[in-house]
């Protein structure tokens, strides 16, 4: 087994930082006030702002409940031991 990064690994790093300091930038460049970074200078129709409340109600405690399930089959298969889907128990 390795250990470490290759090549590929920083490659894509790099891009990912670079891409995202360079939106960061290129965004801050735009906006001139705190209310055109929160509010985006008021531009978005009221019902797509109204869309923002429901889909986070919706999505944050799905994404949260995916991440818990999927950290525990990864932990589970680190340590080599398969979640057990029968009763040791027999009738």
């Amino acid at each position: 087994m390795t250990t470490g990064l290759n090549t590929l690994d920083w490659i894509v790093l790099v891009t990912y930082f670079v891409a995202t300091l360079g939106t960061g930038f290129v965004f801050y460049r735009k906006t001139r006030n705190t209310e055109g970074f929160t509010a985006g200078n008021r531009s978005l129709p009221g019902w797509v702002c109204g869309l923002s409340s429901p889909f986070n109600a919706l999505l944050i405690p799905v994404i949260g409940t995916l991440t818990i399930l999927v950290v525990g089959v990864l932990v589970s298969q680190f340590l080599g031991s398969q979640p057990n889907s029968h009763s040791s128990h027999e009738t």
